[in-house]
């Protein structure tokens, strides 16, 4: 059995690439998942696979939105379960 951590980065669009201890402002915000074995389940799913996918999710906002991903992306959900700190 192996473990992952789900992460996700928040990542913000700039005109330019910054020069050293300038700050700029964006003008697009994304907020996406990435995991290896988060992208394999979600990769073998699209292509019309059953895919199964064991994790246990904590229950904060990031939490919920793993699991939303994960129901939205097909993947059987009998091997998930949520818990909080």
């Amino acid at each position: 059995m192996s473990w992952e951590a789900i992460a996700w980065p928040l990542t913000i669009r700039v005109p330019r690439i910054p020069v050293l201890g300038e700050e700029l402002i964006g003008d697009a915000f994304d907020l996406g998942p990435v995991g290896k074995r988060t992208n394999q389940a979600v990769r073998v799913s699209s292509l019309g696979t059953e895919a199964r996918f064991v994790a246990s999710v904590l229950g904060a906002v990031f939490g919920d939105m793993a699991l939303d991903l994960y129901v939205k992306e097909g993947l059987q959900n009998s091997s998930l379960s949520a818990g909080f700190l």
